[in-house]
């Protein structure tokens, strides 16, 4: 399996969400790991971000990631993600954690536990160090 598809089986475990599409400015700065910074730069070279260590707000380390460079993710275009198919496991998240919760009252199938959180990043993370490796 390529990292592309496990990357993929990964986000296809998350459930579903009634987006309302009303929460843009909840977008950035954005979190990811280095192989999903090359899924998003594939296809929009322009994606300012800074390598660094990403930890989550309990302090974990996740390993070494990406984080935009700047307030707004530059990918919202007219209130709206303009790459939504690529976007980093942080954003999928948002809206299934309860203490990550849309302000717009959009309700996923079923809530994501922080730990479910958690073990998710670092399987992604896992994901992209083995993908970068491998990678020339």
């Amino acid at each position: 399996m390529t990292p592309e598809q496990e990357i993929e089986r990964v986000y296809s475990r998350l459930p579903s969400i009634n987006c309302k599409r009303l929460c843009a400015e909840c977008c950035g700065p954005i979190a990811m790991s280095v192989f999903e910074h090359r899924r998003i730069l594939a296809v929009a070279p322009e994606f300012p971000a800074k390598l660094m260590p990403v930890r989550l707000e309990s302090g974990q380390l996740i390993g070494d990631g990406f984080v935009s460079d700047c307030g707004t993710c530059p990918l919202l275009k007219d209130g709206q993600c303009s790459h939504y198919a690529r976007r980093p496991l942080v954003c999928r998240l948002w809206g299934l954690v309860q203490t990550m919760r849309c302000p717009y009252g959009c309700t996923p199938a079923r809530w994501v536990s922080p730990r479910e959180s958690f073990k998710l990043l670092n399987e992604v993370e896992r994901i992209s160090r083995k993908a970068v490796k491998c990678s020339p």
